[in-house]
């Protein structure tokens, strides 16, 4: 199967190494950016788009940047992937919901309920373009947390927040994205999927495992999401995880994994002093 990952940040290169597949990294402005190669690939996969640096806030003063990377370039794709017959595997966002749904958590059936910051609305613009197309898998990852010391993992965040929010949220554990992604990729699945970990967890209990692990005292200071100064607001969600689950290609039960990525973040920070 030859695929073909377009966007080079953190999450491409994992997912083109996962799959063994091609990493592009080009601009891509049109269409006619996607017809250079003499080999149209099986599936291409969409890892580009706009997140911000340091984070979110940066698209609120961006907003043409973020709406060309995150919503234009999304239809540029789909019809490329049409025209030939090709899926696109597109990586979404679940910071396209809020709150926890009465408690039963947010499936792939529910319409977005948050766009409060304005990368939130353009990741929930481009799932409703790609309503129209069939040939599509849509992957909605959330705070990805992985072992590796990086300015884009969920823990290197928090370590460097001084106030942190104390709030359930679904969150993805890059390892275990990985092998579930590349099983549904492999199954032929379309459609769009919850790619969390099962049981949401708070930003506390993540740093709390960093503690133990480390044996550092971090000494943060918890507050609730009303006390945190942004400039956008942000997603506090709960997604539900069962289509991933009756797929076949669940992922690992949350506090499970976490315990062991942390354990080894904390293994590769000290090997790296």
């Amino acid at each position: 199967m030859n695929i073909t990952v377009y966007g080079g940040g953190f999450l491409g290169k994992l997912i083109a190494t996962e799959l063994n597949a091609t990493l592009d990294d080009r601009h891509i402005s049109s269409q006619a950016d996607l017809e250079g190669s003499s080999t149209i690939p099986d599936i291409i996969i969409n890892a580009a788009g706009k997140t911000g640096r340091p984070n979110v806030d940066w698209c609120e003063d961006h907003k043409d940047e973020t709406y060309a990377a995150n919503v234009t370039l999304v239809k540029i794709f789909a019809e490329h992937a049409k025209k030939h017959h090709i899926k696109l595997v597109h990586l979404s966002s679940g910071c396209i919901y809020e709150g926890d749904n009465n408690g039963k958590g947010f499936s792939e059936d529910d319409a977005p309920n948050f766009a409060g910051s304005y990368y939130s609305y353009t990741k929930a613009e481009a799932e409703r373009i790609l309503k129209d197309y069939d040939n599509v898998l849509v992957v909605r990852p959330r705070m990805p947390i992985t072992a590796t010391p990086t300015p884009r993992n969920l823990l290197n965040k928090l370590l460097g927040y001084q106030k942190v929010i104390v709030i359930p949220n679904s969150i993805t554990v890059i390892e275990d994205l990985l092998p579930s992604l590349s099983g549904l990729i492999g199954a032929e699945a379309t459609g769009t999927f919850n790619f969390v970990n099962p049981e949401p967890v708070t930003h506390k209990d993540i740093l709390e495992l960093y503690e133990k692990h480390s044996g550092k005292k971090l000494g943060k200071t918890y507050i609730s999401a009303a006390e945190l100064v942004v400039k956008a607001p942000r997603s506090n969600t709960i997604l539900r995880a069962d289509k991933l689950r009756d797929s076949g290609f669940p992922m690992r039960h949350t506090m499970e994994s976490l315990d062991a990525i942390i354990k080894r973040y904390v293994e590769l920070e000290r090997s790296a002093d």
